[in-house]
C-alpha cells in the first residue's frame, strides 16, 4: 500500500490531537490530571503509548521534517503547543526528545541534524510552558528507522521526533 502524503499525515495527526478540543476537559489544577483520571490514562489520552523506556509520543505522522530541515511548520507548532499544555496539566516535568533522520547523507550529518530536530522541538515545548532545564534532547541520526528508507514516502516517516516521558 502506498503511504499517505505528508500533508495528509500532518492533517490527520492534527485532527486527532485537536479532537479532544471539541469538549473542554474537566477543570484541573496545573500538574494534575482531570478528576478521576490516572496519570497513565491522561498520557494515553494525549496520544502516548507505554514502552520499556516510559511513555512515548512518537510524532511519526504528526510531526515530520522536510529533507535536511530542522524547522517546524505552523501545523507542527500547534501540535507541540497542545502536547505541552497536556503534559503540564498531567504534571509531567521531565522529558526526553529524540530526533531521527532518514538515511540520506553521512552519519555525521544525520547525527547533527537529528540533534537539531530534537532541540527545535524542545525549544517549542519550552516556549509552550514546559521547563527547558527538564527537557533532555538526544539525536539518534539514522540509527532507528520506523520503516525502510527505500522510497521518498518511507524516508519521510523516518524524519521525525519522539517525545518520551521517562518511567518513574
Amino acid at each position: 500500500l502506498p503511504l499517505p502524503s505528508r500533508r495528509t499525515l500532518t492533517a490527520a495527526g492534527l485532527a486527532v490531537l485537536l479532537a479532544g478540543c471539541a469538549h473542554p476537559p474537566a477543570p484541573s489544577s496545573p500538574g494534575q490530571a482531570p478528576a478521576g483520571e490516572s496519570r497513565a490514562d491522561a498520557l494515553r489520552r494525549l496520544g502516548f503509548r507505554q514502552t520499556e523506556d516510559g511513555w512515548t509520543f512518537d510524532l511519526t505522522g504528526k510531526l515530520l521534517f522536510e529533507s535536511g530541515s530542522d524547522q517546524l511548520d505552523a501545523e507542527s507548532q500547534v501540535i507541540i503547543e497542545r502536547l505541552a499544555r497536556g503534559l503540564h496539566e498531567v504534571g509531567v516535568a521531565r522529558l526526553r526528545v529524540e530526533g531521527h533522520t532518514d538515511d540520506v547523507g553521512t552519519v555525521a550529518y544525520n547525527q547533527a541534524l537529528s540533534e537539531r530536530r530534537a532541540q527545535t522541538v524542545a525549544r517549542a515545548l519550552a516556549g509552550a510552558g514546559l521547563q527547558n532545564a527538564k527537557i533532555e534532547t538526544v539525536g539518534l541520526g539514522k540509527s532507528s528507522p520506523v520503516v525502510d528508507n527505500r522510497s521518498p514516502d518511507s524516508r519521510l516517516q523516518n524524519r521525525r521526533v519522539a517525545v518520551i516521558v521517562p518511567a518513574q
